[in-house]
């Protein structure tokens, strides 16, 4: 408003100009309160203040946009808050595990938790957006560093590493050696979900070795953690022990030995160039940190000196910078009393042990069961119904409580033990009852061969030939056995107690093994082959039933007999056809 007045005579005149006037809105930007408590590990921000005119539409946490309801749903706790003047706030709870805050660690405990947050607003009923953004942290002491303990004992150093709060993001230097490849089983590493523990000796290359006496050692253990992607320390340790160890040795035949060790005081020193006082003298053996010298007592520059009644022998291990002074005490005059006990040797005990158990199946000339067909003598030739001697050995064992028994025998066509055609010539032990021409078995009894007789089987069989159909096989046979090695001196089993086995022998029981504790084995012996003569008289064996055929040496005809369940069958038929 503009007035304006003024007077001319008694008269006063007044004008009024009225101008309208906009002026520019006053900038209230929006503020973000943070009232957050850091033990209580949840974010919690205020915005505001707004009018009634101005909404919360969205809020952007980290790379995740999210409306009110979603963010609510995902738990982050967005409330609005009126007050009686008619203004509002926005608050926001965002817990600090979760995956949009971000984390720095500020050693060696402090952690600064960051979140990230643009808040999307909107003004009514223009629907006029704009944004808000803003960047909260908290720092918390809740960082729990890795710790190391450890202890020692007279050989070895045992540490142990507990990973804290921070999860194994630290590599383990012992010394100045990564931990790792062959060192885990080097050092009998372990570990589980919250710790490793390792064993360290003394004198490993590792260690430092910081004094030495003439009573032992004392060493160092260094162990370091180094954060994996800076390879900042994170946690540091040493461990420092004092391990009784024999430096020098003094022997009664005149001979003195030394232990050198490279410590901490020297890191330039080599051990193998040490020497004694005679520097031609070098280390017996040697290594990145120890040197051993065995010398005697009048060489390498040793001296002698006499105190009263001792005698003392001295040297030095010499270098650059390190001497180490080697004494040995004798008495002039001693006096060693040696005592001794004897005792009687104790009774030889038989132990049960684990071994082959080897069996063999051989072809005898004849019944003395002397002499025995070779290798190059197979295939052994044989006339019909002659007989074939068969021992069957259980070899290399001095066992006499192991006796072999022949379980089942039988002569195939082949050399495979399962083929067909195949007669049974021991069943159960026992003679084939269905074959016209049993199976004899033999005693065996010892001689100078013969140790353990129990460990042997004999038994005599007829030379025979195979059929098909009305024809003879011709052709090599092969004999098999399955045998049973038992204990005799056991209760009785079922392999070891065949019916056709004596009485004493069927008490035995077998020996540790498969079916029920029998050890079973199946030997073979090499063919066999049927020679024929002028008068031949073939006795055929068939898996069906019996073929007997019967051929006259000067006659030109032949009589077949067959016998199929109890009924005879003769054919008449020439010389020829048979």
């Amino acid at each position: 408003m503009l007035e304006h007045t003024w007077q001319d005579g008694p008269e006063k005149t007044k004008y009024t100009v009225l101008h309208p006037i906009t002026t520019p809105f006053m900038p209230r930007p929006p503020v973000v309160t943070n009232n957050t408590v850091p033990k209580a590990r949840v974010f919690n921000v205020t915005l505001g203040t707004f009018l009634p005119d101005v909404e919360l539409v969205r809020i952007i946490v980290g790379p995740e946009t999210l409306t009110v309801p979603e963010a609510n749903l995902k738990g982050y706790n967005v409330q609005e808050h009126v007050f009686p003047n008619g203004s509002k706030t926005y608050t926001l709870q965002v817990p600090f595990e979760d995956p949009n805050v971000k984390q720095k660690v500020t050693p060696p405990d402090t952690r600064t938790y960051i979140l990230p947050l643009t808040y999307l607003l909107n003004i009514v009923p223009e629907n006029t957006p704009f944004t808000h953004p803003a960047v909260v942290e908290a720092i918390l002491k809740d960082i729990i560093p890795p710790t190391v303990t450890g202890y020692c004992d007279g050989a070895a150093f045992y540490t142990m590493v507990t990973y804290g709060n921070m999860g194994r993001n630290w590599i383990p230097f012992v010394g100045s050696r990564e931990l790792g490849g062959s060192l885990l089983a080097l050092y009998k590493y372990n570990a589980n979900s919250t710790n490793f523990w390792m064993t360290v000796p003394y004198n490993s290359v590792d260690a430092t070795y910081e004094v030495i006496s003439s009573s032992g050692i004392r060493s160092r253990l260094d162990l370091t953690l180094k954060d994996i992607g800076t390879m900042v320390v994170v946690a540091d340790f040493s461990l420092s022990c004092s391990f009784p160890t024999k430096i020098i040795d003094c022997f009664t035949n005149g001979t003195m030995a030394a232990l050198a060790v490279k410590v901490e005081s020297v890191p330039s020193l080599s051990p193998s160039q040490l020497t004694l006082r005679d520097p031609s003298c070098r280390p017996l053996q040697s290594d990145a940190i120890n040197a051993v010298f065995y010398f005697n007592v009048n060489s390498c520059g040793t001296t002698r000196r006499f105190d009263n009644n001792l005698l003392t022998y001295e040297n030095e291990v010499l270098f650059t910078s390190y001497r180490l002074r080697v004494a040995c005490h004798y008495l002039v005059n001693d006096t060693k009393v040696v005592q001794f006990l004897y005792q009687n040797n104790p009774a030889p005990v038989v132990q049960p042990g684990l071994g082959d158990l080897v069996v063999i199946m051989r072809l005898a000339l004849d019944s003395t069961y002397n002499d025995f067909y070779g290798a190059r003598d197979y295939p052994v030739v044989k006339y019909l119904r002659r007989p074939l001697y068969f021992e069957v050995e259980l070899l290399y064992s001095r066992d006499p409580q192991a006796e072999l028994f022949l379980e089942n025998c039988w002569a195939t066509y082949s050399a495979d033990r399962n083929s067909s055609p195949k007669w049974d010539v021991v069943v159960d032990s026992c003679e084939n009852s269905a074959d016209e021409y049993l199976t004899i078995f033999h005693p065996v009894s010892s001689n100078a061969r013969v140790l353990f007789p129990s460990h042997l089987k004999r038994f005599e069989v007829k030379m025979f030939s195979f059929t098909s159909g009305r024809d003879a096989l011709k052709g090599q046979i092969y004999f098999h056995c399955g045998v049973v090695i038992c204990d005799s001196n056991r209760p009785s089993d079922s392999l070891c107690s065949r019916r056709c086995i004596p009485g004493k022998q069927r008490l035995g029981r077998s020996a540790e093994g498969m079916d029920g504790g029998a050890v079973k084995a199946f030997v073979s012996s090499g063919p066999i082959e049927l020679k024929r003569d002028g008068s031949l008289h073939l006795m055929p064996r068939s898996a069906q039933f019996n073929v007997w055929s019967v051929l006259g040496a000067a006659m030109g005809v032949c009589s077949v007999v067959v016998i199929v369940a109890g009924v005879v069958y003769i054919w008449k038929m020439p010389k020829s056809v048979c």
